[in-house]
């Protein structure tokens, strides 16, 4: 199991952090202005200006008032990243649930992973060598667990 989760640190490390740190009482987020429709097209570069991947940045809010932000870079050498962040603004901002796609040459090793906070589960599921890995754990999450997303 100690191996499996040093594999599994560079995925899970942020969210231990903000777990952890959310253990201090950190304030949740006061909604001052609604979230709305967004759309936005994005070039990521490499520190010489190239274009590494390109991307778009699509948002909206469900007629139940749920927000769905869909970040996605497609790349040159045809690697995927895209993350799903759910959330609700009733007030304070309140993360729903958050997915995680890596695939493709460009990143060290494939991953997805998802955390759904009503139930406090977190899975990640990696791919190295062709070998898939799949770790599920519960925890606790607090209100202010949405602060940095």
């Amino acid at each position: 199991m100690d191996a499996l989760l040093s594999k599994l640190f560079p995925l899970i490390a942020i969210w231990i952090v903000i777990i952890q740190a959310s253990g201090s009482t950190a304030e949740q987020i006061p909604v001052h202005h609604i979230e709305g429709v967004t759309l936005g097209f994005l070039v990521l570069r490499n520190t010489d200006g190239e274009p590494l991947a390109y991307g778009d940045w699509k948002q909206l809010v469900k007629p139940d008032g749920l927000v769905v932000g869909d970040l996605r870079f497609q790349f040159k050498d045809g690697s995927l990243y895209e993350e799903i962040t759910k959330f609700t603004q009733s007030g304070k901002f309140r993360l729903v649930s958050d997915q995680v796609v890596q695939k493709g040459p460009s990143f060290k090793q494939q991953s997805e992973s998802w955390i759904d906070v009503e139930t406090g589960k977190i899975t990640v599921r990696t791919s190295e060598k062709g070998k898939d890995k799949t770790t599920t754990e519960h925890l606790d999450l607090p209100e202010d667990v949405s602060n940095g997303l």
